[in-house]
């Protein structure tokens, strides 16, 4: 007799047999499988107890004599428990001593455990827990490329000595806890779940995602991949849809980690972690694409280069205590990767080798409090063409042994260069970098030829930096050679900021510097060194008044000696009224000036004569006599006076006097500042 009833998914009809009421699953015409019908309250004892006789029945017929560790695993798996097989003295736990395990109670083949994930008939008496096991020594490679499991793989301390294959195999999830493994293949499996390997997971050889789809995590926390000289994880072009990325907690990589171009909905974690791969690649994430954050701190270690290129990151790059360690090479490279957040290299980070951001994109800080960024022979800080939303911090012992390069970076916010730890050894590059806030300390320069700010562009200087223009100055003569730019760039904040007098101290230095740093031409010599400085360089015309006063000055001793020793006269002879001794040897001229005729005026002369354009009656009243006074030199009857030295002298004194005039005008109307 045959019921015909509505049942779920895996049974078709129901029957009555000798054996009782069984469900008898049948496809295409043939029966796959039966399991007999109880009632709910059997079915826990009897009915399991039937599928296992039967699937211990189907595995016999399949492979023969079963060990202990087998049978235990087809009688437990249609329960949907664990088939424990570790030592029941509690000995012998580590997979490490696997080797050494009992062949009969510990011991699995692994194509017990494919036949049960592939076989139809076998995989149908699975439970939606799947195949459970603790403890074993999977013997051969499990072999299930390709396979459709639609149940979960949970393995815990157990050991596969001769590696799994799962290339483009479809798997509810995949959980080796503790597990020791030999190399995974895993190119293009897609786990709808989770998969773990962790909690003192271990795998000897490669273990390869390439192009792997997980639903839920990749959790490799505590785990180890050891492939020295090789990769250690290949995950490129990983896609974890939802979940994260967990490489940290005592993860330990020898080899190479690779997730070039991965997929990853949550974070990639690296905290506590060892990436080592000395003078190679420990972590290449090049591509990558990440929902969340990185972070790559709290006891994370990389021997070997960190790569980011290209990377683009939902959250914040944190490595806080992180160290990064490949000495003269590049330790974390982060060249044209984008950040949504911040990036924290602060803390306790420490970098042997360089740390390159070249083009980078930060949405928020970089932020380099307290780290550490050691390349003596090279760039210890890269960051050329950055672009920064926020600020760039490099302050409170923060410390760089090499070169810190912003050159052409645009930050919106503040630049700190504030409480550097031994700034005698870093050297600071930001040209033509583009900042709002300038914020600096005096003490934290670097030393003279180490700073370079030609094509610095800041909008202001922070109120608790140097701000005036004796210590500024000091701060422009550290860069090497002259450039004109820097002087400009601090005159103009400073003069737009209402200090217009440390803004001309800028400008003034500007002139002296190139004076003294640069080769002039001749012209340039005459104006940089001798009329320039006299009036202020346009930007302190009044300073002329000092030339006028000491030539003015001049004038008087020299004009007065000459008049007390005979050598200034008259220029017309009617000055004279009366003749009482006249010498012929150019002797002292007694004669009598007219009571009308102007007085000589040591002073007042040499004010006329200096002055153009003012008349004081005393110029064009009086004049050095050529022909007066001792005979200094005669040649071909040309005899020079002491008197023709004096008018030379007087012409002199004409001169400065209209160039310096000149030039006061020309300062006080702002035709000439340079």
């Amino acid at each position: 007799m045959v019921w015909v009833l509505p049942l779920k998914e895996d049974f078709d009809i129901l029957v009555e047999s000798k054996g009782g009421k069984v469900f008898q699953k049948v496809l295409n015409g043939n029966v796959v499988y039966r399991r007999p019908q109880y009632s709910t309250e059997k079915r826990k004892g009897v009915t399991m107890n039937r599928i296992s006789e039967g699937l211990l029945d189907l595995a016999r017929k399949k492979f023969g004599t079963l060990t202990e560790a087998e049978e235990n695993l087809f009688q437990k798996v249609v329960n949907g428990e664990t088939a424990d097989c570790s030592d029941s003295s509690e000995k012998n736990k580590d997979p490490n001593g696997a080797k050494e395990w009992d062949e009969e109670t510990r011991v699995i083949r692994a194509k017990c455990i494919a036949w049960l994930c592939t076989d139809p008939e076998a995989s149908a008496m699975v439970t939606h827990k799947g195949i459970r096991v603790k403890g074993a020594r999977i013997d051969g490679e499990l072999d299930l490329e390709f396979a459709r499991i639609s149940f979960p793989l949970y393995f815990e301390k157990c050991a596969f000595p001769g590696g799994i294959n799962i290339r483009y195999a479809e798997i509810r999830g995949l959980f080796l806890i503790g597990t020791h493994t030999g190399p995974i293949y895993g190119d293009g499996v897609k786990i709808e779940g989770s998969v773990y390997l962790r909690n003192g997971f271990k795998a000897e050889g490669e273990v390869r995602l390439l192009g792997a789809t997980i639903g839920g995590d990749l959790s490799c926390i505590g785990g180890q991949f050891i492939n020295k000289g090789a990769d250690a994880l290949s995950a490129d072009r990983l896609n974890v849809i939802k979940g994260s990325v967990f490489l940290n907690n005592g993860f330990k990589a020898e080899g190479e980690v690779w997730l070039v171009g991965a997929t990853i909905g949550g974070n990639l974690e690296c905290d506590g972690s060892q990436f080592i791969n000395p003078g190679r690649n420990a972590l290449n994430a090049d591509g990558v694409e990440i929902e969340g954050g990185v972070f790559l701190r709290k006891g994370f270690k990389a021997d070997g280069e960190v790569r980011l290129l290209g990377a683009t990151i939902g959250g914040d790059l944190d490595c806080e205590k992180g160290e990064f360690i490949n000495k003269g090479a590049r330790a974390l490279n982060g060249n044209r990767m984008q950040v949504e957040g911040s990036v924290f290299l602060r803390n306790g980070f420490k970098a042997e080798g360089e740390v390159n951001l070249i083009g980078a994109t930060i949405g928020g800080v970089l932020d380099c409090e307290k780290g550490m960024f050691i390349n003596p022979t090279g760039y210890a800080l890269l960051a050329a063409n950055s672009n920064i939303k926020g600020g760039a911090y490099l302050r409170k012992s923060f410390q760089a042994d090499g070169v810190v390069s912003l050159v052409g970076a645009t930050i919106d916010s503040y630049l700190v260069w504030t409480d550097v730890n031994s700034p005698e050894k870093a050297t600071l590059d930001v040209r033509s970098a583009t900042v709002g806030t300038l914020w600096d300390d005096q003490d934290s320069w670097p030393d003279e030829c180490r700073l370079f700010i030609h094509g610095l562009v800041y909008r202001e200087i922070d109120d608790d930096a140097p701000r005036d223009a004796k210590s500024r100055i000091d701060w422009l003569r550290r860069q090497p050679g002259f450039r004109p730019q820097p002087y400009e760039q601090l005159a103009a904040v400073l003069r737009k900021s209402g200090q217009d007098g440390d803004a001309k101290k800028i400008l003034i230095a500007k002139n002296e510097d190139r004076a003294r740093l640069t080769k002039l031409t001749r012209s340039e010599k005459w104006w940089y060194r001798v009329l320039g400085p006299m009036i202020g360089y346009g930007y302190r015309p009044l300073n002329a008044l000092w030339g006028v006063v000491a030539f003015v000055a001049l004038g008087w001793v020299v004009f007065g000696i000459g008049y007390c020793g005979g050598l200034i006269t008259p220029q017309n002879e009617s000055a004279y009224v009366k003749t009482s001794v006249t010498t012929v040897d150019g002797g002292a001229d007694t004669r009598e000036l007219s009571d009308v005729y102007p007085r000589f005026n040591f002073l007042v002369y040499s004010f006329d004569v200096f002055v153009p354009l003012i008349d004081l009656h005393q110029a064009k009243y009086w004049l050095p006599n050529a022909n007066r006074g001792l005979e200094l030199l005669r040649i071909k009857g040309f005899a020079l006076h002491t008197g023709g030295m004096l008018r030379l002298y007087l012409w002199v004194h004409i001169t400065m006097g209209w160039a310096i005039t000149m030039l006061l005008v020309a300062g006080l109307t702002g035709l000439i500042r340079t």
